[in-house]
This record gives structure tokens, sequence and C-alpha cells, in this order.
């Protein structure tokens, strides 16, 4: 694969990422979203680079011109059949990715209940061997400020 090609298919690759939030954007601010992406206009591509890519991305169907001078991802084309296969399935695994986060979030969100509720349950025993009977008037406000806490635990829960 020449430096070329190698440089087309990964400015492809970065500008349908770029892209695939629908927002309409103009080459200043493509261009702008690449650098983010670790793209360096005159390093990493150049002009032409860039014009042929969002040209053969247009005349393929994936981006449109709203207006002059502006391209946004074109919704239509996976709708009517004018996406590839690989884009298909690039689909299919950014819902695949987006499930498994998911996943893992929940998952998290678990495992951080269940070590809450471990602490509130160790709190709620250990509070009911205390003997307030030997606490000095501090000790009964510090054993009061305890037992909010312990209300405000349970309202976690």
């Amino acid at each position: 694969m020449s430096t070329r090609t190698k440089t087309s298919s990964q400015l492809k690759e970065k500008i349908k990422q770029i892209m695939k939030d629908g927002k309409k954007r103009n080459v200043p601010e493509i261009k702008q979203e690449l650098q983010k992406l670790g793209m360096v206009m005159d390093k990493d591509y150049n002009t032409n680079h860039i014009s042929g890519v969002l040209n053969v991305l247009k005349s393929s169907g994936y981006l449109k011109n709203p207006e002059r001078g502006y391209y946004q991802k074109n919704e239509d084309y996976f709708n009517t059949g004018l996406c590839s296969l690989f884009d298909m399935f690039e689909m299919e695994n950014e819902e695949e990715r987006r499930k498994k986060k998911d996943e893992e979030v929940l998952s998290l969100q678990k495992e951080i209940q269940k070590r809450l509720n471990d602490e509130i349950e160790f709190i709620e025993n250990s509070m009911k061997e205390f003997d307030y009977s030997a606490f000095s008037s501090q000790g009964l406000l510090a054993a009061s400020r305890i037992v909010k806490i312990m209300e405000t635990l349970k309202e976690i829960k």
C-alpha cells in the first residue's frame, strides 16, 4: 500500500468518525477535529488528501453537501442500501462496543452498590454495639451526628 493510499485510508476513517454525529461542518472545522484526533495538516496529510477523501465520501453517498462549503453525514446512505457491507459491519461493531460498555457500567454500578451496602451494614452493626451510657455530653453530640449519618446512609440505599 502506497503512502498516499495509507494516508487517504486513515483520513477517511477519521473523517467518518468525526462526521458520524450528523453535524454539518466546513473544511476548516473538519481539519480542527482531525487535529484533535492527532492528524495534523501538512504533516500527516495535505490539502489534496482531504479534498480527495471528502470527494470520495460524497461520491459514495456517505456525505452530502447541505449547503455550499459544508459536509454532513447522509442518513439516507444507511437507509437506502447505498452503504457497503463494511459500513454495515462497522455500525454493528459500534453497537456491540456500546452495549459492552453499557454492560460494564452496569456491572460497576452493581459492584459499587454492593460495596456501599456492605459498608452501611458494617456501620449499622457497629452502632448497635456502642454503649451510649458511657458517653459525655460531647460524646452524645457525636453519637447524634453518627445517627444522622446513618439516616443519610439509609437514604443512599
